[in-house]
C-alpha cells in the first residue's frame, strides 16, 4: 500500500503531524528555515513523524524523502485538500494567468529527486508560497515521496486541464 493515499493510516497520520505545527511553532520555525537534508535532520519534530510512518507498516519507509517533506510541509499554512498540487498551480489569478507559470511548472517537472536536487526543493517551496501557503497536504505528500516518471505525468495532465478551463470553472 502507497503512504499518504486515500484512507490510510499514514495519510491520518501525515495530516495529525501537520496539524501539530499548530503547538510546535518553534519546530516549524526551524525547518522553515532549513534548505537541506542536513539541516532538516536536526529538528526532533521531524523525526516523529518518521517514527509514525514506521508504525503504520504500510511498507520501507525512505528516511530522507519523509525528512525532506517535513521541510515542504512546514510552508503549508492550510491544508486545501479539493484538488490535487499540481490543479492548484495551474488557477488562474487575477491577469487571468497560472498561479505558478508553466515554464516554472515545466522545469519543475525535469527534476528527478527532491533529496538530491536542492533546486527541486527550493522550486516547491517557493510554489507553496506562490499558492499563498496553501496546499493539499497529502497529494503533494504522496507525489514528492513516491516522485516517478508517472506522477511527473499525472501533474503535466492536471495542470494543463486545469490551465485550459476558463478562470473560475473547477471540477
Amino acid at each position: 500500500m502507497a503512504f499518504f493515499a486515500d484512507n490510510t493510516k499514514s495519510r491520518q497520520e501525515l495530516i495529525n503531524w501537520w496539524q501539530g505545527f499548530e503547538d510546535e511553532r518553534g519546530a516549524r520555525a526551524t525547518l522553515r528555515r532549513a534548505t537541506s537534508l542536513a539541516e532538516i535532520v536536526h529538528v526532533r519534530y521531524a523525526h516523529q513523524l518518521l517514527y509514525r510512518l514506521w508504525q503504520c507498516q504500510e511498507g520501507p519507509v525512505n528516511q530522507d524523502r519523509v525528512m525532506m517533506l517535513c521541510g515542504v510541509l512546514s510552508h503549508v499554512r492550510e491544508n486545501e485538500a479539493k484538488d490535487s498540487f499540481a490543479k492548484q498551480l495551474a488557477r488562474k489569478k487575477g491577469n487571468n494567468q497560472p498561479v505558478f507559470s508553466e515554464l516554472r511548472f515545466q522545469r519543475l517537472l525535469q527534476y528527478q529527486d527532491i533529496v538530491q536536487e536542492p533546486l527541486f526543493y527550493q522550486e516547491i517551496v517557493r510554489a507553496i508560497h506562490q499558492l499563498g501557503f496553501k496546499a493539499n497536504i497529502a497529494d503533494l505528500a504522496h507525489s514528492l515521496y513516491y516522485w516517478n516518471d508517472r506522477i511527473i505525468k499525472n501533474w503535466a495532465y492536471d495542470y494543463f486541464r486545469t490551465a485550459e478551463e476558463p478562470a473560475g470553472k473547477s471540477d
